[in-house]
């Protein structure tokens, strides 16, 4: 972040994942999405999400690509207590300082450390890049990290997904302060259904055209399009997504069922419920599928047959 720059309200992040398993393919990962999801509803524009084998260099090395163009870099996963977790290192590499001891957390990992462990193993959670500052975790042993380097805030967190997303708290506080809260986009979301993606996008064109501050993302689904409007937030956010949204949805006419958020099944039950109509399906090819997606919802015995 530009030290000139007024709070964070162009803020740009980027995210990154650490873990060999991970870049082989061998396990999955759900931090990036969460985080991409979380930046995005506090008006912060995610710029890359990229994942990075266990290796120092190569987490230095992307810690300071992102350094050039980011406000805030978040990384998970590496902070742990065995030989393939070197994000302490390379945030400190990437920073150009030493590992220093963090005291205030050398008691809490001790008392924290499986009877049987290696102590010195957990102890080196404790250390930190020097100026650095710590996260004490809620849950599991590892704290996490809060660094800067040249105005870039760099926050290094738990890969455990329950780990990580507690310590998003501490991050929120660090962000508040520098006023991310007042910038948090205005969204809009609705579910469209017997249409293609290429036809909704053709239909709403001409309102995003005339709203050009107003982003869009359409995604296809086998049973669905869902489609996000945002728009940066701001004085006339709410009035302008509530002209925008609206002309959208004059466009899209009856292709869309819901715009509160109710899946396929739940609008088509909560019909049949109010005409006192029942269901029964007969599968062959689909294998039961239709019916299976229709029992998803709270109730569906008072229609489905």
């Amino acid at each position: 972040m530009s030290q000139s720059a007024p709070g964070l309200s162009v803020a740009k992040a980027a995210i990154l994942v650490v873990g060999t398993e991970l870049t082989c393919g061998f396990a999955r990962e759900s931090n990036s999405v969460f985080l991409a999801r979380w930046l995005s509803e506090r008006g912060i524009s995610v710029l890359a999400a990229q994942k990075v084998p266990d290796s120092i260099h190569l987490i230095s090395s992307a810690i300071t690509g992102f350094a050039q163009t980011a406000d805030i870099i978040i990384i998970t996963g590496g902070l742990g207590s065995t030989h393939d977790d070197v994000t302490r290192e390379a945030l400190a590499k990437a920073l150009s300082v030493p590992l220093v001891p963090f005291e205030a957390a050398l008691g809490a990992i001790t008392k924290r450390t499986p009877p049987g462990a290696d102590p010195a193993a957990f102890i080196r959670q404790a250390n930190l890049p020097r100026g650095a500052r710590a996260i004490m975790p809620e849950a599991g042993i590892a704290p996490g990290i809060i660094a800067e380097s040249r105005g870039t805030l760099i926050f290094s967190l738990p890969g455990v997904p329950r780990e990580m997303e507690l310590m998003l708290e501490a991050v929120d506080v660090e962000l508040l302060a520098l006023g991310v809260e007042q910038q948090r986009p205005v969204v809009e979301r609705a579910r469209l259904t017997g249409i293609s993606e290429p036809q909704a996008a053709r239909l709403i064109e001409p309102v995003l055209r005339d709203h050009p501050d107003i982003t869009v993302n359409i995604l296809a689904k086998p049973e669905e399009i869902s489609l996000t409007l945002m728009v940066p937030g701001g004085e006339s956010a709410d009035a302008k997504m509530k002209q925008a949204f609206s002309q959208v949805l004059e466009k899209l006419g009856e292709t869309v069922f819901s715009v509160g958020g109710e899946s396929l099944p739940e609008v088509v039950g909560e019909l049949l419920r109010q005409r006192g109509l029942t269901l029964a399906t007969a599968e062959s090819i689909t294998a039961g599928q239709i019916s299976s997606l229709i029992a998803t919802v709270p109730g569906s015995s008072d229609y489905l047959k």
